[in-house]
């Protein structure tokens, strides 16, 4: 047009490599995991017992290779792997790089890699692998930021404060992983290399990562937290972020649960939904979740011992018809072997409970396979909340204070229609309640309500 505009392409590159088929089970339930990262787990190689230094755990290489050495199979006797772990940007620089440490933070706070350090970590990591202590790099904070260092990946741009050169350093970070990779590969190993980001789009990192975890927000407002994890993310931002397919890795999303919490029932019971809450949003997008048993589940009942189609919920539509309360703001997807598809529904509404009709369509899911119908169980982990098992003293207060405000006993109060309705038919509150929320199978369909900001996940086998 005669008023210009602008426009901006981005080119997002295709994987390196599809994602392995395992991933699943290797991050839920295998050497995948975070205590199997030797600074997490307790058995730090880079340290040396005889002169331990504070911020060792953030070392390249190590202090003691015989230390190392005895490490390793400690940690996988624990754990299963012994993952080494590496800070992206902020690593540590042990006694080999004293020659070339200079210039490496460029007045941003963050680590520049220059061509030295991506020389000096490959040599480093090479080090632990070629020893056989490790079996994996899990790099930690990957939140490349801008560089000035004229010696990293810096080009001119002319938005930059001061007029001054600006750098990504994540195509360094590449090249690092790349070579990693190779290393790896040479030595016989799968190239378990495992990145962690919050809310940082480097894509050229992904290329020759094997596993992604994403996330580690904390939703804290005193006394717990008021919002959840899908005020933190939308569906449609999780369709970029996610995806293994696309990206050619594993991942999940880590808990937007604060770190630390005070005990107590009434802690259990507020963690109670927002781990459901996590569930529901991240099953729906075709992510592992690493939070309130759902996972664990699905592993107990072997979900994950073999390859999964994954049908996320903008490709669900495929293979499942969701009937559901008009303007309902309810997602499915379903994860599909040959012979069972686990599906799952969520309500991402804060608001009211949604009864909602699965029907699958077996030829999509079964191809090949004559089926006469479907079979349905509830694989839910636990539908019913925990139990407060010691009332607080405000709890007490209040209901001794109404009690006397009613001018009655405490254990005297008359019975309301409820209550009465509940005595006579020999039911209680919690067991309509369950009643309400039991699956229901009509043929062939499966009928759930799912709670507000909650989800449900069934078994699905054909019937013949």
């Amino acid at each position: 047009p005669a008023a210009g505009r602008t426009f901006h392409f981005i080119l997002l590159p295709t994987p390196a490599k599809p994602a392995p088929d395992d991933w699943r089970k290797q991050m839920a339930a295998g050497g995948v995991n975070f205590g199997s990262c030797d600074t997490f787990g307790g058995f730090d190689l880079k340290t040396d017992p005889a002169d331990p230094r504070n911020g060792d755990g953030f070392l390249l290489e190590a202090r003691s290779w015989p230390h190392a050495e005895a490490m390793a199979p400690q940690c996988r006797a624990k754990w299963g792997r012994c993952i080494l772990y590496a800070d992206a940007a902020f690593p540590g620089l042990g006694p080999a790089f004293r020659d070339w440490n200079h210039y490496l933070w460029a007045g941003t706070g963050r680590f520049a890699w220059t061509p030295e350090c991506e020389d000096y970590a490959v040599w480093a990591i090479n080090e632990f692998l070629k020893r056989g202590v490790i079996d994996g790099v899990y790099w930690d904070d990957v939140s490349v930021g801008y560089t000035y260092s004229l010696d990293s990946t810096a080009y001119e741009y002319a938005g930059s404060p001061n007029g001054r050169r600006v750098g990504f350093t994540s195509l360094a970070m590449r090249r690092v992983n790349m070579r990693l990779w190779r290393l790896f590969e040479a030595a016989g190993r799968e190239p378990c290399i495992w990145a962690h980001m919050t809310v940082c789009y480097e894509v050229p990192l992904f290329s020759f990562c094997r596993y992604l975890s994403n996330g580690e927000f904390v939703t804290g407002v005193e006394p717990f937290g008021k919002r959840d994890a899908m005020d933190f993310w939308r569906p449609e931002t999780l369709r970029i972020l996610g995806s293994s397919e696309k990206w050619g890795t594993g991942m999940h999303f880590l808990t937007t649960l604060p770190r630390a919490l005070p005990p107590g029932p009434a802690v259990v019971q507020w963690a109670y939904p927002q781990y459901r809450t996590e569930d529901a949003l991240y099953a729906t997008s075709g992510i592992q979740a690493l939070s309130g048993g759902l996972t664990q589940k699905l592993v107990a009942e072997k979900v994950y011992d073999q390859p999964l189609r994954c049908f996320p919920w903008w490709e669900a539509d495929k293979v499942v018809k969701v009937a559901k309360p008009e303007n309902a703001n309810v997602l499915s997807a379903v994860y599909a072997t040959n012979g069972k598809a686990i599906v799952f529904v969520s309500n991402f509404d804060r608001e009211g409970e949604r009864e909602v009709t699965i029907e699958l369509d077996p030829a999509a899911l079964f191809p090949g396979r004559k089926v006469s119908g479907i079979q349905w169980r509830d694989l839910d982990p636990g539908l019913e909340p925990p139990k407060v098992a010691v009332a607080s003293a405000a709890e007490i207060a209040k209901e001794t204070a109404a009690a006397k405000d009613a001018g009655i006993d405490s254990k005297e109060q008359p019975l309301d229609d409820e209550a009465i309705g509940d005595f006579l038919e020999g039911t209680t509150p919690e067991g309509r309640a369950k009643g309400r929320l039991e699956l229901k199978v009509e043929g062939s369909k499966a009928r759930v309500t799912i709670r507000p900001r909650d989800y449900r996940v069934l078994e699905a086998k054909p019937g013949g």
